[in-house]
């Protein structure tokens, strides 16, 4: 079975390379945002549940935190491994999931999920979160969401919709894990969490936005027919909105936090 229709665990594999290269960080307000709306402090534990590549432990890490990365798939793993471990001490990788993390009941302080929610088992990864949260902890759900309200952006996303295997369903299973029903659900009632928003931004060259495109577990890769009609698209767009060797995406960064209540 193809990465573009297994397991979600396994579907970016096959992706990396591109993931590393090319997908956006997280904006600098991220842990400022963090210190004021739940206090965070450098004091606690971090479980970051899909973890991927570390991209979202690495703000957690460089404002002193502890970070358990929880990862099931094994090529992303591996990469935060090496993108962090040489660097951080702070950073503990292990294989786990959302739904059976591993860790000890009571053991961490807030669950960080990013880019990643929309993939979880919601009643059973609420169960494992309520577990291995400690009394008061907090949960942390993000995402960085592209902008589609300029032209070049607007035109990406064409090109996506015309090459991609599953974008449409991949994209419905994202707006239902951010809804207010399944948020209300998940946290446990409406009063249980809040939302906040950053804006976030990417310059690249060719090669990044390639890599950008690539990077998504949805879009076909070298070998499939679609391929190089898509490459070709994605040539002439940035052909014609360049400006000096690069073009720009624009993100929210939506920022969805709260304390877990025992009964929904």
């Amino acid at each position: 079975m193809s990465a573009e229709h297994g397991q979600p665990t396994q579907r970016f594999s096959d992706r990396v390379g591109f993931y590393l290269r090319a997908r956006p960080r997280y904006p600098s307000g991220l842990i400022p945002f963090l210190g004021r709306t739940i206090k965070l402090t450098p004091l606690w534990r971090v479980a970051d549940v899909g973890s991927g590549t570390g991209f979202f432990s690495e703000p957690f890490l460089s404002n002193g935190n502890d970070v358990l990365g929880i990862e099931p798939n094994a090529p992303m793993r591996e990469a935060a491994e090496q993108l962090l471990g040489r660097d951080y001490l702070n950073f503990h990788s292990r294989p786990g999931t959302a739904e059976e993390t591993g860790l000890g009941n009571a053991s961490v302080d807030l669950v960080a999920a990013a880019q990643a929610f929309h993939w979880f088992d919601h009643p059973v990864a609420r169960r494992e979160f309520m577990r291995i949260l400690k009394p008061g902890g907090w949960t942390v759900l993000v995402w960085n969401n592209r902008r589609q309200d300029d032209a070049f952006s607007a035109a990406y996303e064409q090109i996506v919709l015309r090459h991609a295997v599953d974008h449409t369903a991949i994209r419905q299973r994202h707006e239902h894990a951010a809804s207010d029903a399944l948020l209300n659900a998940f946290f446990g009632g409406r009063d249980a969490w809040d939302h906040g928003r950053l804006r976030n931004s990417q310059t690249m060259d060719f090669a990044a936005l390639r890599d950008r495109l690539l990077s998504s577990s949805y879009v076909p890769l070298d070998g499939n027919a679609s391929f190089a009609p898509m490459v070709r698209e994605l040539e002439d767009l940035f052909a014609r909105h360049q400006r000096d060797g690069t073009v720009r995406f624009e993100y929210d960064t939506d920022i969805y936090y709260g304390r877990m209540t025992a009964s929904p």
